[in-house]
């Protein structure tokens, strides 16, 4: 297998700066590591460094240690860049290892500096692997199995025609599809429903009109193109024409018919309120078109 090489800039100055490496574990013998020294962004003066020297520190706490290599020039002196391969020993086991470079005279030590290795785990070594370990991978190979079968199953109880189609009036039209062919509905329709859910039909709601000897009063109003399952919504239809007191009454009915209930049916709408109003007021109602 051909070496993989690694080059690193380190700034001994700016020590702040962590450099990580990832690897797959085992991955031994493949990895050369060059590093690039520098000072505040300046070439590291090596002159001085007779031999530098790594400690590693393993995920399980063994120590490891081993030269490193300063690399020469033509003329076989120091330069600013240092080399060594990773061993099997470092690379081994997954987790983090953590591993100083120390730069060192012949009597003490220069500098140094620290970098990391992130070995990743093997699924499995093959070398090892029987058939007990592979059991948990044919467990959840069979539950993906179970899974694509009970999705195959949940399709075909859902494929078209649809058993509960899909149904909805339109201007007077009901249409119901059920997925297996297309419908047209034409464009008259949609309009004409459009306009039918914004148009606003007003109704009066007289002071004697209401009906009851107690609560809830009622007064049913006729109201053309309205059916049982049509839902208007109330609206006020006070205005700046009126005087203050004509809007007092007005808010104060309105008010009451609104702490109430309204039922539709073909052609009516009957309002239920729990307090009888004293003025005869308009309302609008939105979405039954009068006509």
């Amino acid at each position: 297998m051909d070496t993989i090489k690694y080059s690193l800039i380190v700034d001994l100055a700016r020590p702040t700066k962590t450099n990580i490496i990832q690897i797959p574990q085992n991955d031994a013998g493949t990895r050369e590591l060059f590093f690039k020294l520098l000072s505040d962004g300046e070439d590291y003066d090596t002159t001085g460094v007779s031999f530098a020297t790594y400690s590693a520190v393993t995920p399980s706490s063994t120590t490891v240690t081993g030269d490193v290599t300063i690399v020469k020039d033509a003329n076989n002196k120091n330069t600013n860049e240092l080399t060594f391969a990773l061993p099997s020993s470092i690379t081994s086991e997954s987790g983090i290892t953590n591993i100083l470079i120390t730069l060192n005279s012949e009597s003490q030590r220069l500098s140094s500096f620290v970098f990391h290795i992130a070995t990743k785990a093997d699924l499995y070594n093959t070398s090892e692997v029987n058939a007990d370990d592979l059991s948990g991978f044919r467990d959840l190979l069979n539950q993906a199995v179970d899974a694509v079968a009970k999705v195959n199953a949940l399709n075909a109880k859902t494929s078209y025609p649809c058993e509960y189609p899909l149904r909805c009036t339109i201007g007077g039209t009901l249409y119901s599809y059920n997925g297996s062919e297309r419908i047209d509905i034409p464009t008259e329709n949609i309009e004409n429903s459009i306009s039918h859910m914004k148009a606003i039909t007003e109704v009066s709601l007289t002071a004697d009109g209401w009906t009851g000897s107690s609560a809830p009063y009622s007064q049913a109003v006729a109201v053309t193109g309205c059916t049982a399952d049509s839902a208007p919504t109330l609206l006020s239809r006070v205005n700046s024409t009126m005087d203050l007191a004509t809007q007092k009454a007005y808010m104060k009915a309105y008010g009451y018919v609104c702490e109430g209930y309204a039922v539709t049916s073909d052609g009516t709408v009957t309002f239920y309120a729990y307090k009888k109003p004293a003025a005869t007021i308009t309302v609008g109602l939105k979405g039954v078109q009068n006509g």
